[in-house]
């Protein structure tokens, strides 16, 4: 085998194929077509979709607590209603005939020398003025 030297020369172009500054992996531009208009489309579509289903969750959440509230109100209704009736039983009623008390103070014992009633409360003379005494009301 004989071994061939590099030729210097003008080289054969005519195998050679130039492209014409085109990008073969970017689709052709179409007039009208949008990308971004179609995702804006679908993201619309989707948060409104979501907004539904969640409004629906929370109205029917917001019912299953006033059914619980109601039944609750209810339930107290009904309580205070036996309660109004069992007085007003017992006002038409009364069970006791007795007279209410009078009063359940124990009179106070009369003033010593040098003790004074001001407004209810007893005092005692001291030496350069008046000693409370709040344990004995005159």
């Amino acid at each position: 085998m004989q071994r061939e030297e590099p030729r210097i020369g003008a080289p054969d172009l005519s195998e050679i194929d130039f492209r014409r500054g085109e990008n073969r992996n970017i689709p052709a531009h179409r007039p009208g077509y949008n990308l971004w208009w179609q995702i804006a489309v679908g993201v619309f579509i989707a948060l409104m979709a979501h907004s539904m289903v969640w409004g629906v969750y929370a109205r029917w959440e917001a019912n299953e607590a006033m059914k619980e509230l109601n039944a609750e109100m209810a339930k107290e209704a009904a309580a205070l209603e036996r309660q109004m009736r069992a007085i007003q039983a017992q006002a038409t009623h009364p069970t006791d005939n007795r007279p209410w008390p009078t009063s359940t103070r124990v009179p106070s014992p009369p003033l010593r020398d040098g003790e004074r009633c001001i407004k209810g409360e007893r005092f005692r003379r001291v030496e350069n003025g008046w000693e409370h005494l709040p344990r004995q009301p005159c």
